[in-house]
């Protein structure tokens, strides 16, 4: 998983990059914490997946404004640099994260 800030992330998603997925959290929140932990887990498994991080807290307000982000954890996932879906805290398992990563990307365009 790889830790973005504000401006990698800008051109992380400016390059059309694929299938990628973004955890929006702060360092200081628990239930963030371990949606990260779950996130780097699967890191290696989903292949075409990029999977991120990024710490709001260090971002401007403009850009949590600009994603209407309210809570975190909120995961926004990607497909050549738009948005697909949004998701607002953890899922109860590591199993029920990388289920609603698949289903999404599986179930987009339909």
């Amino acid at each position: 998983m790889k830790i973005l800030s504000e401006a990698s992330f800008k051109e992380k998603i400016s390059n059309n990059s694929g299938k990628v997925v973004v955890q929006m959290s702060t360092e200081w929140c628990g239930p963030c914490k371990t949606m990260k932990q779950m996130m780097s887990s699967l890191s290696s498994t989903l292949d075409g997946i990029s999977l991120n991080y990024l710490d709001i807290g260090q971002c401007s307000k403009e850009f949590t404004s600009v994603f209407n982000i309210k809570s975190v954890p909120t995961t926004v996932f990607f497909d050549n640099g738009r948005i697909l879906y949004t998701h607002t805290g953890v899922p109860g398992t590591k199993e029920a994260l990388s289920e609603l990563i698949t289903n999404t990307y599986n179930t987009q365009g339909e």
